[in-house]
């Protein structure tokens, strides 16, 4: 590491209540709020279109149980779709590019040229694995086989079973590749209490969309094994991606290009999260469980270097990517005078009166 780099370390947080994620609509769609007279919730429903009239947005067109339907708007409009879909709606409603709404034939009501540009995440790599000889990791197979566990569950709330999926523990690093002129951490090391086959295969790998081959290849050592992963991911990355429409469809999903580590920089830093990634696995803390290094060389990446050298690790950061799914930015704010801005500070959307983008 760098002599100037530093570590914060954070209690790892997350929305809890007796053991179980709590997520925005269960914390505050309570039974109260829900039967107000003034909030209808419909399930099952997807929106395919935002209504125009002139620079207003007068309702929404969306299609639940194979029947199209309209909610029109007296006020405004909150269009709270996340990363991927957000801009998907707004260009089918053609707002977005002209030249990309033009491919696609459809007709131009806002031009706003950064409607899903800048799409960024936070991403590293998944392959700096330690495995343990004593059972103190998050095995599912091993907690799974324990009775204790599934009713101090059931009865308590706790218990290794409430875990947050084996995420134990974060640091985040400032390193010496940091922009000089801010003094932001530009790296996150997650604990994870397992490893890519702690559980034989049989969720892990396919959550992270892992072909077999490449699994088999590197990991099949690591069946059921105890072991943890440190994993590295770049905080303000400087790679974008796009969103792009695949077609008119709506219920097609739209062409999604992450663009992960297009720029070297974002490499060089997960690079130097490695390596500190290295020195806490070889700490004499975690060595007292028997921590050791996963050591087996990736076979794609050994003829770029020796295993554990700069260029090797350079390269499983582009085999192994690992994204934390933090896509953000597809619908930029910005003042007017950026061409790629989106919204304002307020999250009202340029050439629009009443239309607003939301966090989802």
């Amino acid at each position: 590491m760098p002599p100037n780099a530093s570590i914060v370390l954070l209690i790892l947080q997350a929305n809890i209540k007796r053991g179980k994620r709590v997520s925005t609509a269960k914390a505050f769609l309570t039974k109260d709020v829900i039967a107000r007279d003034n909030l209808d919730i419909v399930l099952n429903a997807r929106v395919t279109k935002l209504l125009l009239k002139g620079q207003r947005v007068t309702g929404v067109k969306f299609s639940r149980a194979g029947k199209v339907n309209l909610a029109y708007t007296r006020s405004e409009v909150i269009l709270s779709a996340g990363a991927i879909a957000t801009p998907q709606i707004l260009m089918l409603s053609g707002i977005g590019s002209p030249d990309h709404l033009n491919a696609h034939g459809i007709p131009v009501r806002v031009p706003l040229w950064g409607v899903g540009n800048n799409m960024q995440s936070h991403v590293g790599v998944g392959e700096v694995i330690y495995t343990l000889k004593a059972p103190v990791a998050y095995n599912p197979v091993r907690l799974a086989l324990n009775p204790g566990n599934y009713l101090t569950y059931l009865f308590n709330g706790d218990g290794p079973l409430s875990s947050v999926s084996g995420f134990e523990a974060l640091g985040n690093i400032r390193t010496g590749l940091a922009s000089a002129n801010t003094s932001w951490p530009d790296i996150a090391i997650n604990l994870i209490a397992l490893h890519i086959n702690t559980d034989g295969g049989a969720i892990y790998r396919n959550s992270v969309n892992m072909k077999p081959s490449y699994f088999n290849r590197n990991f099949n050592d690591l069946k059921l094994r105890e072991g943890f992963t440190l994993l590295p991911s770049v905080l303000h990355p400087y790679s974008r991606g796009t969103i792009r429409l695949k077609s008119r469809n709506p219920f097609e999903p739209p062409l999604i290009n992450a663009n992960y580590f297009d720029d070297d920089r974002d490499v060089e830093t997960v690079l130097q999260g490695i390596k500190k990634c290295l020195a806490i696995g070889d700490s004499p803390k975690l060595k007292k469980f028997g921590a050791r290094l996963h050591r087996k060389p990736n076979p794609l990446c050994i003829t770029y270097g020796q295993f554990g050298s700069d260029s090797y690790w350079r390269c499983v950061i582009r085999h192994f990517s690992y994204t934390l799914y933090h896509d953000v930015g597809t619908c930029k704010m910005g003042p007017d005078s950026d061409p790629e801005a989106v919204v304002d500070s307020r999250l009202k959307v340029y050439g629009l009166d009443n239309l607003r983008i939301g966090k989802s």
